[in-house]
């Protein structure tokens, strides 16, 4: 895995562009102490908002001594100083920094350094970002307080172009969504049907698509209007590089708009219950009630060592291997049918939609707006979303029902039973 200490710089600029988690894509990012109080000098919201993956490291004696050294003879300042005395403790294979003083010392001390540019056409170069992609996050990192000359940006564009020739790839497709370019929540593909009010939406799991609520949608819509959402990132859907739960929310309640629905059901599962609440604490008064299906623990109270062991497998040549050996874990107990489904649909999704919902599951607070929420809240769990972390656990007003024999796909592997549990609930609300 690689090393990587980053300066203050990137962390900023990226952070304006909307791409900070492109720095978790290129291994395990450290940061010093000087480093950590500049962002929070920056912004105020840092210190509770910084991310987990971003690791705050104290200097031992030697590097401090060496980097107040480099401030008092005026080569650097705290923050940059800091940063190469911790590549040098760390023996970092990358220095990330957009300082031109602190690039020259890093070089000089043998280090690979990078800047915010440099990050982004690594990252398209690897393959995480699609052209249009790419191309916009170019534009938002010119449009950022980074200052580049316009030679730089033109070589910067040229490079982009380059990487995406020899490649022979990067033609972003799926659904044509103008309406997209007004806003930075974004319409989702709909399968929408039936008639009858409240309408129930219904969003997919991390790596799940609407037909995974197939058995659901024909059920209700002889009676109900029921759509079933495609989330961004994944296939058919919207393409996108940001994925935090709000972001989701935001398309949700966006799309939700465009169809004209007021107020409607929320059923969400694994990672769409995480988005449904988000939904919900968003705007109360727009839904009816929320059906959670299996929608597991809070990921913040996972142990730091699990967490990165996960991280580690997903940005390694072992992401196959490790998400997929994930998923087969939740997938016990699944028929045959499903497994082969729910593979099929894992498989046909982008490598950084995984790895940015596994890491917007991780960062957000599900307990909060699902405390706060109003309306009736219906969880339908296996032994996945039991435990002292679990959400049900965690949130009393839950109302939970267990549904036995199923995966955590239980509304594939167990429809009829589901079916009556969420009509159950419908009627409740309705009446």
């Amino acid at each position: 895995m690689r090393r990587v200490v980053t300066n203050t710089g990137p962390v900023v600029h990226l952070r304006e562009a909307g791409a900070l988690e492109l720095l978790w894509l290129t291994g395990e990012v450290h940061a010093a102490t000087a480093v950590d109080m500049e962002l929070g000098q920056f912004d105020a919201s840092w210190r509770s908002g910084r991310p987990a993956w971003i690791r705050v490291v104290t200097l031992m004696d030697a590097a401090q001594q060496e980097a107040l050294a480099w401030q008092q003879a005026g080569v650097l300042h705290a923050g940059e100083a800091e940063t190469l005395a911790l590549a040098q403790q760390l023996s970092a294979d990358w220095v990330l920094t957009d300082d031109a003083a602190a690039r020259l010392v890093a070089r000089s001390l043998g280090r690979e350094v990078h800047g915010s540019l440099g990050v982004i056409l690594w990252v398209a170069a690897v393959g995480h970002l699609n052209d249009a992609e790419a191309e916009a996050t170019l534009e938002r990192l010119v449009g950022s307080s980074l200052w580049m000359s316009a030679r730089v940006v033109a070589e910067a564009r040229a490079a982009l172009r380059e990487i995406f020739e020899q490649a022979g790839r990067g033609k972003s497709g799926g659904h044509a969504m103008p309406d997209n370019t007004g806003s930075s929540a974004l319409l989702l593909p709909a399968d929408d049907g039936g008639s009858g009010e409240p309408a129930v939406v219904f969003l997919h799991s991390l790596g799940g698509r609407p037909a995974q609520w197939s058995a659901q949608l024909d059920h209700l819509r002889p009676g109900r209007r029921a759509i079933a959402l495609t989330l961004r990132g994944h296939s058919g859907g919207p393409a996108a590089m940001s994925f935090s739960i709000p972001e989701l929310a935001a398309d949700v309640g966006r799309t939700a708009d465009a169809l004209g629905l007021h107020p409607y059901v929320l059923v969400g599962h694994s990672l769409g219950a995480f988005v449904a609440a988000a939904c919900a604490a968003a705007a109360p008064e727009r839904v009816a009630g929320l059906l959670l299906v299996d929608p597991g623990s809070d990921p913040r109270r996972f142990p730091a060592e699990q967490a990165e062991a996960l991280r580690r497998g997903l940005t390694s040549d072992k992401y196959t291997e490790t998400i997929e050996g994930l998923w087969s874990m939740e997938l016990a107990g699944a028929r045959p049918e499903v497994q082969k489904a729910v593979m099929a649909d894992l498989r046909s999704t982008p490598r950084k939609t995984m790895i940015g919902g596994l890491s917007a599951l991780g960062d957000f607070d599900v307990v909060t707006p699902l405390a706060a929420y109003p309306g009736p809240v219906l969880a339908v769990t296996t032994h996945l979303s039991e435990g002292p972390f679990a959400l049900p656990t965690l949130v009393p007003k839950i109302s939970a029902t267990r549904l036995e024999g199923a995966s955590h796909w239980l509304q594939m592997d167990r429809p009829d039973e589901f079916n009556r549990i969420m009509d159950r609930f419908i009627a409740r609300i309705t009446t």
